[in-house]
This record gives C-alpha cells, structure tokens and sequence, in this order.
C-alpha cells in the first residue's frame, strides 16, 4: 500500500555548482544595478559636459584619498584651491562622480545658486525652499566660489548654504582661485565683516588641497 508521503514527488536540493552559479548570477545583476544607479545619478548631477570624462584615477592623491574617505563614511568637505586652468574642477568632477554609485551629488557653482535663489521671487517656489535644496543634497561641488558679485543678499544666501552643509556635516567640494585671505577681502567687500569671516571660518575647516601649474587652456 503506497503510503501520501511516497506518492508525492521527490524534490532534491540544488547542487553546489548550481548554488554557486545562481549565487553568480545574483550578484552580476546587483553590480548591474549599481552600475545603472550611479549612472543615473551622473546624468542628474548637473556635470558640465567638457567634465563628464573625468576619471578619479587622473586625480591627485588628496583628491583620490579624499573620495575614499568619504565613500567609507567620512563627512569631510574638500577645499581645491589654485589659478586659473589648473584641473581644480576637473577633479572636483572626477570626484563627484566616483562617489556616484554610493551616494546622490549635485554640481553647482555658487553664481547659479544665487541666480536660483533669486528667481524665486518672481517665479515658483521659495527662497527657503531653493536654499533647502543646496543645504540638503548628500553630495555637492561648488565650483568658482570667489566669483559671485557680492551683495548683502549674496552674502546671507552664501551663508544660509555654507553653514546649512557644514552643520549637517554634508560633504561638499569647494574650488576657487583665492586662498582664505583674498577670498575673506572679496566678500567683506559686501559690507558684512562678520558673515564673511564665519563662511571662510567655516571654509577653512575643509581639507585643504593646492592645485597648481601653468594654465592648460592658455598652454593649447
């Protein structure tokens, strides 16, 4: 007499080559996810075109140390400083997008922040809600800080952004032509002593990295 468990089919676990290929194959289409996420995230970025072919292999070392650190989990902000045509955003991209498969990033100069915030006013949306935008993106590059007209309201909104990363201690990458001397000169220019010396203050505390060399664009 057949008893029920006999007249069931037998199932039989899979073998550890077949385990091992599934496992393979598990992970392939994850590593494809990822590849596809930090893709997606470098078309959102902002990243002018003439920067997308940066690679964090040509960077320099604090550069490439730096991107490290924070893809761990460090919360440092980095601070290129050189003249003009030295690679100084060209790394800041290059860093960007190396951390793009691990976290979301925005590029930005300071001048077009201004100009985003400004146009609030006339248009939709908040000041509150454009400077919560900067503030709060996990990854940002500032590049050409240094070269914003400043003004009272220039100085608030620079403000407002800088010190709304810095408490947050969201990693930003900061490029600009002027050590904290000239840049603390520039934008006391504003008439506002005080919030020039706490957003260079602030600035300061970011790891420090001098770009030099010829200018590149003048050397073709």
């Amino acid at each position: 007499m057949q008893t029920l468990a006999s007249m069931l089919p037998r199932f039989e676990l899979p073998s550890a080559e077949v385990r091992a290929k599934a496992d393979a194959k598990a992970r392939e289409i994850e590593a494809a996810e990822r590849r596809y996420a930090a893709e997606r995230r470098i078309r959102q970025a902002g990243i002018p075109a003439r920067y997308r072919e940066a690679r964090i292999a040509d960077a320099c070392e604090p550069v490439r140390r730096w991107a490290a650190d924070v893809a761990a989990g460090s919360a440092d902000s980095l601070m290129l400083k050189g003249p003009n045509g030295t690679g100084k955003t060209t790394q800041a991209c290059a860093a960007l997008m190396a951390l793009a498969g691990s976290m979301r990033g925005e590029f930005a100069t300071m001048t077009g922040i201004l100009a985003e915030v400004k146009a609030t006013y006339s248009g939709p949306g908040s000041e509150r809600q454009a400077v919560a935008r900067w503030r709060n993106v996990p990854l940002l590059v500032v590049d050409d800080l240094g070269k914003e007209n400043v003004t009272p309201f220039a100085l608030a909104m620079m403000y407002a952004v800088i010190d709304g990363r810095y408490q947050a201690m969201r990693p930003t990458v900061y490029t600009t032509n002027d050590d904290s001397a000239s840049l603390f000169a520039k934008l006391s220019a504003g008439g506002d002593e005080a919030t020039a010396k706490s957003i260079v203050s602030r600035l300061a505390d970011a790891r420090q990295v001098r770009i030099g060399g010829a200018d590149r664009r003048l050397a073709r």
